[in-house]
């Protein structure tokens, strides 16, 4: 029996995957969860290769550049450029099925992540049986593979998405309401009848994501694209993640600061706006989402949002959300762009290091 193919990667092989909310239609639709109980599960356990690989439900919650690949660190998933290595060797995560091979969807990171070839010939038999009861039951482009890590089924997790980043957190109820869907699947044989190790049945066990996190549902606008992010993320692709701030002249920055002075203390973003103060908030957030690494770049002091949130707007006063009046001596606008990044970073907080702001 001829071995897998691996592709070469590219970022198609992750962008042609379908978004979160089409894909758990799809699997719902096609009855999936039938088939990973009853066909895989049988065929990953006679084939022993349950303990180290799985059934994911192929899913995107955003796009990725053409030179980034998605790489989970730890229980975070954020999209890396190729030709940087973050600690130890990248590892593939997930694979798809392609016409004439498999593809590498997601990737791994850590000393201690497992690997499987799945072109060797040892995975031959069971890579071709897996294609044809994919195709068969109309799910190839609905699930794929991923390779086993330490830990895996032994906690529940759901995973989240935040801005470009995917994070999984163990969780005892992962149905959480109804708004979690099953994703990823690991099977288990379990003797049924006490000295017969012969006579067993299968179980998957799995994992759920849940398609947004916290307050951040409202950023994401499934209905309409691809969870939209227009203007607070220019884009799903963030091939410009630092567009150009204009900024006030000396003479604006004293006008508009001369009106914020005499502004009410509830002021918040209008998302429908599109002044400097705006365009530079939502320029540092997207290095925030863009890539972790460069979250603040704090260019020398209390990652300085001053020098890129002196502009104000006097439309910036029909916003809903209160803000406390900022303790320092800074402006109105400052506090506004200040509780609004705080309340996008959420939990991320201990990143920051407001160092007592």
């Amino acid at each position: 029996m001829a071995s897998s193919t691996i592709f070469p990667y590219s970022s198609t092989h992750y962008n042609t995957l379908p978004e979160f909310f089409t894909a758990k239609e799809t699997f719902k639709a096609k009855d999936a969860s039938k088939t990973i109980d009853t066909t895989l599960a049988s065929l990953f356990l006679r084939h022993k290769v349950h303990e180290n690989l799985g059934i994911q439900m192929l899913h995107t919650h955003f796009a990725i550049g053409d030179d980034e690949r998605l790489v989970s660190i730890g229980a975070v998933a954020v999209p890396i450029e190729l030709d940087i290595i973050v600690g130890s060797a990248i590892k593939p995560l997930v694979y798809r099925f392609v016409d004439s091979g498999v593809a590498v969807c997601e990737w791994t990171q850590g000393n201690d992540a497992n690997e499987v070839d799945l072109s060797s010939p040892q995975y031959a038999a069971f890579m071709a049986e897996l294609r044809t009861a994919l195709d068969e039951a109309g799910l190839i482009d609905v699930l794929g593979i991923f390779v086993r890590q330490p830990g895996d089924g032994e906690m529940k997790g759901v995973e989240f998405t935040a801005g470009r980043a995917n994070i999984t957190l163990h969780k005892d109820e992962p149905t959480d309401g109804g708004k979690s869907v099953e994703a990823s699947w690991v099977f288990m044989g379990k003797t049924i009848e006490p000295g017969d190790a012969t006579t067993c049945t299968m179980s998957a066990c799995n994992s759920w994501c849940q398609e947004f996190v916290g307050n951040h549902s409202s950023r994401h606008k499934e209905k309409g694209g691809r969870y939209a992010l227009g203007r607070e993320t220019q884009g799903a692709s963030f091939k410009d993640p630092n567009p150009p701030v204009e900024l006030p002249s000396p003479t604006e920055l004293a006008a508009l600061t001369e009106l914020a002075a005499a502004a009410p203390t509830e002021l918040a973003a209008s998302v429908d706006i599109d002044t400097p103060v705006m365009s530079a908030c939502n320029s540092w957030c997207q290095e925030f989402v863009g890539n972790h690494s460069s979250r603040h770049k704090e260019k020398g002091g209390r990652y300085a949002l001053e020098a890129e949130t002196q502009g104000f707007s006097a439309n910036f006063m029909n916003a809903p959300v209160p803000v406390e009046a900022p303790i320092e001596p800074v402006t109105r606008v400052m506090s506004v762009c200040n509780s609004w990044c705080q309340e996008f970073v959420g939990n991320h907080s201990s990143r920051h290091k407001e160092k007592g702001g």
